[in-house]
């Protein structure tokens, strides 16, 4: 069963009050900051709950006022994740705020999204980000998207991670990464 591959090696509890799910202490939750493969993991458990066959199709980053690093570590408060069914008819909408699923939206309808096997998401957030700060020089943004922010989904069917920020001449730019291995796309 994929879920449990997901989780070996690393301690998750669920809550259902209220729609929740939440990953406990031990797994590294700064200040209530997470990276994207942890996104991943919270987003699938809840998933599974709608569609024991959910697979995931996309997550990013998004802006929020709460401080933080802002992506700075690789981690951010907000994530918005999306899973589709295996026939393509159905799509659920997550959204997590410091670790806790708050946002819970089935919706009906043919969608054209890849799936990512999460299990091929192995070089995490943290990790590319340092790449883009040290080999590309990225900054942060600095107006509508603050720090760091990442997308991972499929392009090509290759899971990929862009990094997103400034250039050194303060232009938008996303940098491209593939998950399994870490070694830089089209960039």
């Amino acid at each position: 069963m994929v879920l449990l591959q997901l989780f070996t090696n690393e301690s998750f509890a669920m809550s259902n009050i209220e729609n929740t799910t939440t990953i406990n202490s031990q797994s590294n939750i700064v200040d209530g900051e997470i990276t994207v493969k942890q996104a991943v993991r919270i987003g699938v458990m809840k998933a599974k709950e709608w569609d024991d066959k959910a697979s995931l199709a996309l997550v990013t980053s998004v802006d929020e006022n709460l401080g933080g690093s802002r992506g700075f570590t690789g981690r951010r408060y907000n994530w918005n994740l999306i899973f589709i069914n295996h026939d393509y008819t159905e799509s659920l909408i997550l959204s997590i705020s410091k670790g806790h699923i708050t946002n819970f939206v089935p919706i009906k309808g043919r969608n054209d999204y890849d799936f990512i096997n999460t299990e091929d998401v192995k070089v995490d957030s943290p990790t590319l980000v340092e790449i883009a700060k040290t080999k590309y020089k990225l900054k942060p943004g600095t107006e509508w998207a603050t720090g760091y922010h990442f997308t991972l989904s499929n392009i090509d069917h290759l899971p990929c991670l862009r990094v997103v920020g400034l250039d050194r001449q303060g232009r938008f730019t996303k940098l491209y990464f593939n998950v399994r291995d870490g070694q830089e796309l089209f960039n």
